[in-house]
C-alpha cells in the first residue's frame, strides 16, 4: 500500500524517535546507567522530536528539508575549500558542462582550462548565434549548461535593451525545451575597464543590460551568475583592450560559475518532494 506524503514525514520522525529509545536501552545495557550529559542529549533530541511531531506534516517536512540544505551546503563549502587550498581542481567540476559565448568564453578553451568541445563560442559572437550549437549540444548532453553573451550585443548591435532581452529569452526557450533535466546559467557581463569605456561608449550600458539579464534569468526560473565585481581587485588581469582577459581571471570566472551551481543545488536539495508518487518502497 502506497503511504502518503504527510504520512511518511511522520513516521519519519517517529523512526527518530524510535532510534532515540534504541540508544537509551543501548546506553543503558550491560549495567551501566547513562551519564549526566548522555541523559542530557537524549532528553533534548527527545523534546525536539515531540514538538516537531507536533507541528504536524508541515513542519516535520521543513525541518528535514532545512537539514537537508544545511547538510549540502556544508559539504559544498568544503568543496570550494579544496578548491581554493589547491587540494581539487576547479575545471573538473565542469566535465559534463558546455560554455557558451563570445570570444571571452572562447579563452576557457584558448588558455587550455577546458576542451575545446565544450566550449561553443565564436569571436564576435552576439546571443542568436547561440542557436547554431543547439545539435551540437545535443551530442554533448550537458549536465549543466553555460550562457556567457552580451558583450558584442551591447556594442551598438541592438536598437533597444527589451529588443536585445527578446532574442536572448528566445534562444534560451529553445535550451531550455531541447535540455529539460540540464541546469542552465546565465552569466552577467563582465565590466570592462575605463580604457575600453574611453574607445566605446556603448559599454557604459553593462549595467543596464544586466539589470535586464538578471530579470530575465528570474523570469525563466533559471540561475544568475553575477560578476559585476570579479575584477575590481584585479584590475591587472585586463587585457591591453580592456574588454578582454589575461588567463589569470578565467579561475576567478569559473569560481563564480560554481559557486551558482553549488547554490542552485543546495537550494534543489530542500525543495525536493520526500515522495513523488513514483517510488514503491513503502509499498
Amino acid at each position: 500500500m502506497k503511504i502518503r506524503p504527510d504520512r511518511r514525514v511522520l513516521l519519519a520522525a517517529a523512526g527518530a524517535l524510535f532510534i532515540v529509545v534504541l540508544i537509551i536501552l543501548a546506553v543503558s545495557s550491560g549495567g551501566h546507567a547513562p551519564t549526566a550529559a548522555q541523559k542530557a542529549e537524549i532528553e533534548n533530541s527527545i523534546s525536539y522530536l515531540r514538538a516537531l511531531e507536533a507541528t504536524g506534516a508541515e513542519g516535520v517536512h521543513a525541518a528535514i528539508r532545512n537539514a537537508e540544505i544545511a547538510s549540502r551546503r556544508e559539504e559544498l563549502g568544503e568543496t570550494m575549500r579544496k578548491i581554493d587550498s589547491g587540494e581539487a581542481d576547479i575545471w573538473s567540476f565542469f566535465s559534463d558542462a558546455v560554455i557558451l559565448g563570445d570570444s571571452r568564453a572562447d579563452d576557457f578553451q584558448y588558455n587550455s582550462f577546458l576542451p575545446k568541445s565544450r566550449i561553443l563560442a565564436d569571436m564576435g559572437a552576439m546571443c542568436t548565434e547561440a542557436e547554431k550549437y543547439l545539435d551540437v549540444t545535443m551530442d554533448l548532453y550537458p549536465s549543466q549548461i553555460y550562457f556567457t553573451y552580451g558583450m558584442n550585443d551591447v556594442d551598438g548591435s541592438w536598437d533597444t535593451t527589451e529588443g536585445f532581452i527578446e532574442a536572448y529569452r528566445r534562444v534560451i526557450r529553445l535550451y531550455m525545451d531541447d535540455f529539460p533535466y540540464a541546469e542552465i546559467f546565465v552569466s552577467s557581463i563582465i565590466p570592462v575597464n575605463q580604457h575600453a569605456i574611453d574607445n566605446d561608449s556603448n559599454y557604459l550600458k553593462i549595467p543596464e543590460y544586466n539589470e535586464a539579464m538578471k530579470q530575465m534569468t528570474s523570469e525563466l526560473g533559471l540561475t544568475w551568475i553575477d560578476c559585476d565585481h570579479m575584477l575590481d581587485e584585479y584590475p591587472d588581469y585586463y587585457d591591453t583592450d580592456g574588454q578582454h582577459f589575461f588567463p589569470e581571471a578565467y579561475p576567478l570566472w569559473a569560481r563564480l560559475m560554481l559557486e551558482a551551481r553549488f547554490n542552485y543545488e543546495s537550494a534543489l536539495a530542500g525543495e525536493m518532494e520526500i515522495d513523488d508518487g513514483t517510488d514503491s518502497w513503502a509499498e
